[in-house]
């Protein structure tokens, strides 16, 4: 994914996965993912045959760290009412963007990634759709 800003957009403060509907209240848990780590964006020209190089996005000043996510119950699943969360870390990305020519990267403005973990708490509660009208 990537935001306005040609960010990667890897922010992972609470992360809720929506599913086909929505679902009011009720989390449960939704993995894990690894945040501050080096990604790499693939780039690819139109030529015949086509040429395919990645463009780093390099992380520094602190070390890559898993952060757990959560999302919303899916009707009739139990989870919980309440999430927590706290930062377990942050570093200093460096973002490129694919080149014009084949091979080259362009690199960006380097910005801070904040690293949030989400953990569930509260009453057992069970997914339901919520009422749009």
């Amino acid at each position: 994914m990537r935001d306005h800003n040609d960010k990667p957009a890897i922010t992972l403060s609470i992360l809720v996965m929506a599913a086909a509907g929505v679902y009011a209240g009720c989390f449960v848990g939704g993995g894990t993912a690894t945040c501050c780590g080096t990604y790499f964006q693939q780039c690819s020209t139109n030529g015949t045959p086509p040429l395919h190089w990645y463009c780093p996005q390099t992380a520094s000043n602190g070390s890559a760290v898993q952060v757990a996510l959560i999302q919303d119950a899916m009707p009739g699943q139990l989870g919980v009412t309440t999430t927590n969360t706290s930062v377990v870390g942050s570093c200093t990305i460096t973002p490129r963007t694919c080149g014009a020519a084949p091979g080259s990267c362009v690199v960006g403005t380097d910005y801070v990634q904040e690293c949030t973990s989400t953990t569930l708490s509260g009453n057992v509660c069970e997914g339901e759709v919520e009422d749009e009208g």
